[in-house]
């Protein structure tokens, strides 16, 4: 079972997607090419200047669509301006911290992370605590 909601997950996945479009057409720039001399690119990269400018406008919008709801201190604190966390993991972080969140809401909640299970509660400020279980134990909550 997913953390995360089907409709999250898609949007994280579209998010993705525009990412590594964006790394791919950045890098094919910086490769030398000895159809580009100095004060003129070669066809192919002029359109993927052009594509870049499209890509970082697709990754932009989808990072907005991805992170709509979410707690700006947790976007500001998990992505902060200047840190060089890529836009979907960064994003992954802010909307799986806010699902522990909701499900610790109503106290301790039994989850799996890793492929071993836990409990998890939010401590007197709002933080995530995680414990893990032995085998054959049941949880508290």
């Amino acid at each position: 079972m997913s953390l995360l909601e089907t409709e999250t997950s898609a949007k994280l996945t579209a998010l993705q997607l525009a990412e590594d479009a964006l790394a791919y057409r950045q890098h094919r720039l910086s490769l030398p090419c000895p159809d580009c001399v100095p004060g003129r690119k070669c066809i192919d990269h002029v359109h993927d200047e052009g594509l870049v400018g499209h890509y970082q406008h697709a990754c932009d919008q989808a990072l907005s669509h991805a992170l709509e709801g979410a707690d700006p201190a947790d976007i500001d604190r998990i992505m902060a301006p200047g840190s060089d966390v890529p836009p979907t993991a960064g994003a992954l972080s802010v909307l799986t911290l806010a699902r522990l969140r909701e499900l610790a809401a109503d106290g301790p909640a039994e989850t799996v992370f890793d492929g071993r299970r836990v409990v998890i509660e939010l401590d007197d400020e709002g933080n995530i605590a995680e414990y893990p279980l032995p085998e054959g134990t049941h949880s508290p909550a």
